[in-house]
Formats: structure tokens, sequence, C-alpha cells
């Protein structure tokens, strides 16, 4: 069986911080990436998985340290509580992009409660869903459709000249 010393999720569409508390048995992680998915923009987002993953030594390519590790242990029970708050109304925004996306703009005001109150959050872009970023890449093969551009592999290179920088 092989050990995991380092584990790279960057840009995964991860929003469940809490889950990190799976690798807590894993005794050889030492590094671990997060970078770019929606969880590290929770606050207290790196304090939460230094204080739930104590064999960590570097997160996000940055070295933990001794009185980072113990600041944040003291503040776990407070982080955890803050960090499902977030967790959970990220998922609640998340829920009403992904109607939204799915054409059901009509959304009763009954099955969304925490999230009813400020719609001006329904238009702001979330570039951390795969639905957002399917809009993208459908908006870039429109665009390139209406320009009658082709796929770049499609595109002959001139051919390379080669030059002797010394004579042998």
């Amino acid at each position: 069986m092989g050990t995991l010393f380092w584990l790279d999720l960057t840009v995964n569409f991860v929003d469940d911080l809490l889950s990190v508390e799976s690798l807590r048995d894993n005794r050889t992680l030492q590094e671990l990436f997060l970078t770019g998915n929606p969880c590290t923009d929770y606050d207290g987002y790196r304090d939460y998985v230094i204080a739930t993953l104590p064999q960590l030594l570097w997160l996000d390519g940055k070295e933990i340290t001794k009185s980072e590790r113990i600041l944040a242990k003291q503040q776990l029970p407070d982080l955890r509580q803050r960090i499902a708050v977030q967790q959970k109304a990220y998922t609640d925004k998340r829920h009403i992009m992904e109607q939204k996306v799915k054409g059901h703009t009509e959304l009763s005001r009954d099955s969304c409660e925490p999230c009813a109150e400020d719609d001006s959050q329904l238009d702001e872009p979330t570039p951390y869903t795969p639905e957002s970023r399917i809009k993208m890449h459908q908006r870039i093969a429109e665009q390139r459709k209406d320009k009658g551009s082709k796929p770049s592999s499609d595109v002959k290179k001139a051919p390379r000249a080669w030059r002797r920088m010394a004579r042998c």
C-alpha cells in the first residue's frame, strides 16, 4: 500500500471544507493544496485546516508555523461552527445558481428561504461552479463560430529556421 505525502486538489470545486476531516487518519500527509476552490474563500479556512490536520507541514504552498498551529487549535470549535454556516450559505447560493442556469428563474420564496432575502447575488458571476465554466466555454465557442476562426490545431505553423550558434 502506498503512502500519501502530498495532495493537490487545486481548482476541483471543493466547497465542503468540513470534508478535510476525512484526511485526519492519513498521518503521512504533509502538504495539501486547495487553492482555487470555493472553500478557500471561507473566513477561517486556513486555521480550520491547520487545526483539523495536525500532521500538515505546508498548506497551499505556505509553511505552517508552530504559533499558527497553536492559535488554530485553540479556535477549532468556533472555527468549525463558522465554517459550517458559511458552507451552508454557499450551498444555498449554488442551488439557486444551478436553478438559474437550468432556466428555472421562477423560484418560490418558500424553496430557498435563506437566500431569498438578497436577490442581488443572483446576478453576480460565480467562478467556482461547473455551470458557470460550461457557459463560459459555450460563449467562447459561439465567438469562434461567429468569427469563422478555425481551432488552433488546424492552423499551420511556419517552418522553424534552425541556426547554428557556434561552428563545430
